[in-house]
């Protein structure tokens, strides 16, 4: 499956397991769940209406996620 985009490879997967990945860095989650939230709302909302799970796959470390101050309630200040 090296030559299908990851788009590709997620629906794939979804077929056979009711579920879908959404990969993000730690800025995209910032702006997923502030610019973007209402948009990422009715993405949950349709994934629920189908049956799916959705799961968020944030690519960071946890310590970075931690240190994170981009919104975040608990970065160390």
């Amino acid at each position: 499956m090296e030559f299908l985009s990851d788009v590709e490879k997620n629906k794939i997967l979804a077929k056979f397991l009711d579920l879908f990945i959404e990969r993000k860095s730690l800025y995209d989650l910032a702006g997923t769940l502030g610019t973007g939230r209402e948009r990422f709302e009715r993405e949950v909302m349709r994934a629920k209406e189908c049956g799916f799970y959705l799961v968020v796959l944030v690519e960071s470390k946890f310590s970075e996620a931690v240190s994170f101050g981009y919104g975040n309630p608990f970065a160390k200040k």
